[in-house]
């Protein structure tokens, strides 16, 4: 019997412990309800000033469940009867707590300046991108820059190795390009080239708009075709591909699948067929600038006299480099290759459509001379002919 009854003793000293333990729990618990719950009616008239010692105030409410006290069923049942604080609210409240603040409740020194609103946008962006947001942003700004970063992750995804473009790529260079082109010799090769989307702004005219080119190039033997497959996002215009080839005349003819595309592809394909299958064209080789024996190019008489008098008399044994759409403007080198540092131009003609102002410079020198000394003479005397014939 008294082992027993130690027994039972045992097990009501325990129980004992246990509900008074409770009992003090219950107290500081209803204790914590009462003081953060006053405190936050003190704070709720100014929200936006004191949002970040609400959210603190009801971070901790919700982990402690201090909203258990009054049987509340939830944090946000116990904001909405007490503080008249919408769901949407609190969630924010709460998360900017737990993100932005320290233990202290005071915001962290990465997000000290951002407002209210911007930390609530804020909220929903990667930790990565966070430096992308500065404290002087509008809201509005705030939103266009998270679209505009959201938009380039998944488009960065349409380019990935399972993505749409690269799906789109993959098809076109699989197309049935033997059947179309009538031979099998052939090379299809691509350059794709994308930006970044920008988000709309008032001061560019390139932005809210996102392009992708991808420059195909049909290849045999030493003959191409080129086309461009343009993918072209834009806010206010429904997204489209297109489909263009200048060399072809065929101007960017829009498609919405596959099979639309196919069809594009076999009049890429026609239409390229002549052109490659054509016998390729002897290729001249250059030999550098030309040998200095006869400038002339121009059909002008006097000019024509003037190039073969620097040629015959003056510095027949340079190369020259003409200038001017009457190769008016000439540089002389030593050799048949220009360059800076190694064969730099020695001598520049000048002003060789006029004869009366014609000059050679000699550039390391600087000395300028006149090209034909005697020439105004020679006009002189010509010139006094024909005024002795009229006179007769």
């Amino acid at each position: 019997m008294e082992k027993v009854l130690v027994k039972k003793s045992d097990v009501g000293q325990d129980s004992l412990f246990i509900k008074i333990n409770d009992t003090g729990e219950l107290i500081a618990k209803n204790y914590s309800y009462n003081k953060i719950t006053e405190a936050i009616k003190t704070k709720v008239k100014s929200i936006y000033r004191n949002y970040l010692e609400i959210g603190s105030k009801l971070a901790l409410a919700k982990k402690e469940k201090l909203y258990e006290i009054n049987e509340y069923q939830n944090i946000y049942d116990y904001a909405a009867k007490e503080f008249e604080l919408r769901k949407t609210s609190v969630k924010n409240l709460i998360a900017i707590a737990n993100r932005f603040c320290d233990k202290d409740g005071s915001l962290l020194k990465a997000y000290k300046g951002f407002s209210y609103s911007n930390i609530v946008e804020l909220l929903s962006v990667d930790e990565k991108d966070i430096k992308s947001f500065v404290p002087s942003m509008s809201v509005k700004a705030v939103r266009s820059k998270k679209v505009e970063l959201q938009v380039n992750k998944e488009l960065k995804a349409l380019t990935n190795k399972t993505g749409s473009i690269t799906q789109l790529i993959e098809h076109i260079k699989t197309f049935d390009w033997k059947k179309g082109l009538g031979f099998v010799n052939y090379e299809v090769t691509h350059e794709l080239i994308k930006s970044k989307y920008k988000a709309k702004n008032e001061h560019s005219w390139l932005s809210g708009t996102y392009e992708v080119f991808i420059n195909f190039l049909i290849l045999r033997d030493k003959k191409k075709v080129d086309f461009t497959i343009k993918l072209k996002l834009h806010e206010t215009e429904k997204s489209k591909y297109s489909l263009s080839s200048d060399k072809l005349y065929m101007w960017s003819e829009c498609f919405k699948d596959f099979k639309q595309l196919d069809k594009l592809l076999s009049k890429i394909a026609d239409k390229s067929k002549e052109k490659l299958n054509a016998p390729a064209k002897e290729k001249k080789e250059s030999p550098g600038m030309s040998k200095l024996t006869y400038l002339g190019k121009n059909t002008s008489g006097t000019l024509q006299k003037i190039d073969l008098h620097i040629a015959t008399n003056v510095h027949k044994e340079y190369y020259y480099e003409s200038k001017g759409w009457k190769d008016d403007h000439v540089f002389l080198y030593a050799k048949p290759k220009k360059h800076k540092k190694t064969n730099p131009a020695l001598f520049e003609l000048k002003y060789l459509e006029d004869p009366l102002k014609a000059v050679v410079i000699n550039l390391e020198s600087k000395v300028e001379t006149r090209l034909f000394p005697e020439f105004d003479k020679y006009i002189s005397k010509a010139l006094s002919k024909s005024i002795d014939v009229l006179n007769k």
